[in-house]
């Protein structure tokens, strides 16, 4: 709330306003003095100095009370709270020398009227005693004067110390201010510092995802290549199995061949025996049955010993060659058998082992396979 001149000139408080202009004036010299009605103004003055004493301590209370909200508010508010609060102790500072001025001048023309009504006064034979206003004047207008000194030297005082705590104030939210825009910009380049360390994650981030990407794809390739290759061999492990299959079924039968032609052996062995058996019989009844002379007889008897150990010889040659011959087959029959059997197993090793395919097992069994020449026959 602010105050101009034209309140104190226009306002409740003004003198103008009490006396009025006509009153205000100086009273003719014709009129005489009137001492009720110096009284009744020293009492009006007295109660006008009152009230602008109060209003004074009423606008000083509300002055305090802005001051104190003012004290509330945040750091821009408090400065423009304060550059106000400058520009309204100026403009009261102004309005109180004016209202001071204005005083002054009233308490002169008020005392150049009471000076001219004392000389009136003096010239005009009075029959009551007179009282002596001057010196009362001049003890309130001492007071006045002194209690204006102390208001304005207390308000100098108070301006003062608001003052000084407001730019106390003012420079502790400055202080605060500039540490906050210090730690914004703290804070603005650890957030720039972070973006950037995010964008560089999230690229290798991405890198990592693609890599990854990449290496199912081809754990998909790869995993789908050994199916393909472990279908493969259960494919030709099958094939394997099968060939197997058919050649100890092959080998069965080989075995079977073997033993009709052990058979046949020892039939044609029984035959040999009845044959020499029957031709031994039929040589001796020959010679007893025979009249003609005995053939022994004309020949020497050293060539006919040799003759007979000859014939004996030779079919115990014949029969030892037979018997001969049938051992040697079922030795050879016996370790063609082993050595298909152990390649067989052999095959069976190397095709899981080193994923040989039918084609090379078929090879090696009929290179293992090769029999005697009898066997060759047969097949």
């Amino acid at each position: 709330m602010s105050f101009s001149s034209e309140h104190y000139l226009c306002g409740p408080s003004s003198y103008r306003k009490v006396f009025g202009d006509s009153s205000y004036r100086r009273p003719p010299a014709s009129d005489g003095l009137d001492l009720s009605q110096a009284a009744a103004r020293t009492n009006e003055y007295k109660i006008i100095r009152t009230n602008e004493k109060e209003q004074l301590q009423g606008l000083n209370d509300r002055f305090a009370v802005f001051i104190e909200k003012a004290q509330q508010r945040d750091v821009d508010g408090a400065t423009l709270a304060r550059l106000d609060l400058e520009k309204k102790v100026e403009s009261l500072l102004d309005e109180l020398a004016f209202v001071r001025q204005v005083h002054d001048e009233e308490v002169a023309e008020l005392l150049a009227t009471l000076q001219a009504s004392s000389q009136a006064a003096a010239e005009v034979d009075v029959a009551v005693a007179k009282p002596d206003l001057s010196s009362a004047l001049r003890e309130i207008r001492a007071q006045y004067e002194s209690l204006a000194a102390k208001n304005l030297q207390s308000a100098e005082e108070w301006y003062k110390s608001k003052f000084a705590n407001l730019n106390e104030q003012a420079a502790r939210s400055t202080e605060a201010i500039r540490a906050s825009r210090e730690e914004i910009h703290e804070y603005r380049r650890q957030l720039q510092a972070r973006t950037i360390e995010i964008e560089g994650l999230r690229g290798a981030n991405e890198s990592l995802e693609r890599q990854i990407l990449e290496l199912e794809e081809r754990h998909s390739a790869e995993v789908a290549s050994y199916q393909d290759s472990i279908g493969q061999l259960e494919n030709d492990l099958r094939n394997t199995k099968s060939e197997m299959a058919r050649h100890l079924r092959e080998y069965q039968d080989l075995l079977n061949v073997k033993m009709a032609l052990d058979i046949e052996i020892a039939a044609y062995r029984k035959l040999l025996e009845g044959e020499e058996t029957r031709f031994s019989t039929s040589g001796s009844s020959i010679l007893g049955l025979n009249p003609l002379p005995n053939p022994g007889y004309l020949l020497p008897p050293r060539i006919l010993s040799s003759t007979t150990s000859k014939v004996s010889s030779t079919g115990l040659s014949l029969k030892k060659e037979e018997e001969g011959e049938e051992e040697e087959a079922s030795k050879v029959t016996s370790k063609k058998t082993s050595q298909i059997g152990e390649s067989f197993e052999e095959i069976l090793e190397e095709t899981i082992g080193a994923n040989r395919g039918p084609t090379a097992i078929t090879e090696e069994l009929s290179k293992n396979t090769a029999f005697s020449p009898k066997a060759q026959a047969l097949q």
